[in-house]
C-alpha cells in the first residue's frame, strides 16, 4: 500500500515549477526491491526506478496530475502479482497578480493588464460607486476571459468604477484580485 502521498491527495507546491516529493509504501514480505513508476497524465513526466527500500524522493513538476505504481520483486526475480497504484495532483504556487495598466485619462473605454505567468484565463468584476449611497455596486462579472483587456460598454453611465481582475490557471492557486 502506498502511504505517501495519500490516494487522491492535492499537494500544494510552494514553487512555480517543481517540488521535491517523497514517496513511501508498506513493505512486502520477501521483497528485496521495488519497481517504482511515476507518470503524469499529460505524458510529459515519467520516472522509472528500481529501489531496495520503501521510500523514494524525486523532484517533479507542479500543476500536473500523477499516477504512481509500485511492484515488489524478490531475489529469485519473482514479481508480486499485484501492483499498488495511487493517484495524486500537485497544485502550483499562487499565481502572481495581473498588473493593470493605469488609464491615461479619467475617460476610460478600455483597461489592459499584463498577463501573469502560468495563467490561462481571468475572472473580472466591474463595480460602480453609487453616488447616493456611497457604496460599491456590482455592474458586471465575467469568468474565464482569455484576453488581456476589458472594454467598457458605452451604455454604462458615467461615474467612478472599480475593476477587479483575478488570474486563474490549471492546477494552480488563483491570484488575489488586482484592483484599479
Amino acid at each position: 500500500k502506498i502511504t505517501l502521498p495519500a490516494q487522491n491527495a492535492e499537494i500544494k507546491g510552494d514553487d512555480e515549477k517543481e517540488i521535491s516529493q517523497k514517496f513511501e509504501w508498506s513493505p512486502v514480505g520477501g521483497a528485496d526491491e521495488y519497481h517504482f513508476e511515476l507518470s503524469s497524465d499529460d505524458g510529459k513526466t515519467q520516472i522509472i526506478e528500481t529501489v531496495n527500500k520503501t521510500t523514494y524522493t524525486s523532484k517533479i513538476p507542479v500543476a500536473r496530475n500523477y499516477q504512481v505504481k509500485i511492484t515488489a520483486s524478490g531475489l529469485n526475480g519473482m514479481k508480486s502479482e499485484s501492483t499498488t497504484v495511487a493517484q495524486f495532483a500537485v497544485i502550483g504556487k499562487k499565481l502572481a497578480l495581473p498588473k493593470i495598466t493605469p488609464p491615461d485619462t479619467e475617460f476610460v473605454r478600455e483597461l489592459r493588464w499584463k498577463k501573469s505567468e502560468y495563467s490561462e484565463n481571468y475572472d473580472l468584476t466591474l463595480n460602480r460607486l453609487n453616488p447616493t449611497t456611497k457604496k460599491w455596486e456590482k455592474v458586471l462579472a465575467q469568468e474565464n476571459i482569455t484576453g488581456d483587456s476589458f472594454e467598457f460598454d458605452p451604455s454604462h453611465p458615467g461615474g467612478t468604477y472599480s475593476l477587479h481582475v483575478q488570474a486563474k490557471g490549471k492546477l494552480r492557486v488563483n491570484s488575489d484580485p488586482a484592483k484599479i
